[in-house]
């Protein structure tokens, strides 16, 4: 069995990139009691295809989906050996930007999706980037990540709002460093 994890706290936001072995996790009502966690994670995984139990309702998550878990409901999954990148949001930054956070629960955006293209890319950016971000970028990069999952998942008209205050906010300084470390690549648009 092999497990590797790293990752970083950006404000109250876990951002990991790990690969493991063959695993199982399952989030029963008894876990969640116990561990009190509200989070909403997103796990992008590769190179494998991952069996997802949400609530009794079964469905695969093949390599490059992005799936949405929330944390304090039960949940099962189970994976041969993979690759996987994750970022673990409270809901409170959430649920500002999402209409319906009871939605996101089991959520499956497509490989083939250009929003999921979107997601992954700045995931991957965000991971790339985490360790030269200030306390303020930190918190920018964290509210953008809740906007781009609410365009996603649909955002409330409260959160619309903050989503343009987001925006306007946003510091142009950490946008052109973003760009300038990225510009070698491909991916990035």
């Amino acid at each position: 069995c092999r497990a590797g994890v790293p990752g970083y706290k950006l404000a109250d936001v876990l951002l990991n990139n790990g690969d493991a072995t063959a695993a199982k996790r399952e989030r029963t009502a008894r876990r969640i009691a116990h561990s009190n966690v509200i989070k909403i994670s997103r796990t992008v995984y590769s190179n494998v295809v991952c069996a997802l139990d949400i609530e009794g309702r079964a469905t695969e998550v093949h390599s490059g989906y992005i799936f949405l878990i929330d944390m304090t409901r039960s949940s099962k999954e189970r994976a041969s050996d993979y690759k996987s990148l994750s970022i673990i949001l409270p809901r409170p930054l959430l649920s500002r930007h999402v209409a319906d956070l009871d939605s996101l629960h089991g959520k499956i955006l497509s490989g083939t999706s250009p929003l999921n293209g979107m997601l992954a890319a700045h995931m991957r950016t965000l991971y790339a980037q985490a360790p030269s971000l200030d306390y303020p970028d930190m918190h920018a990069a964290t509210r953008g990540t809740a906007a781009l999952i609410a365009a996603f998942a649909g955002a409330s008209a409260d959160g619309r709002e903050l989503i343009s205050q987001v925006a306007a906010g946003t510091s142009l300084e950490t946008c052109r460093r973003l760009i300038d470390a990225n510009l070698h690549d491909r991916d990035m648009g």
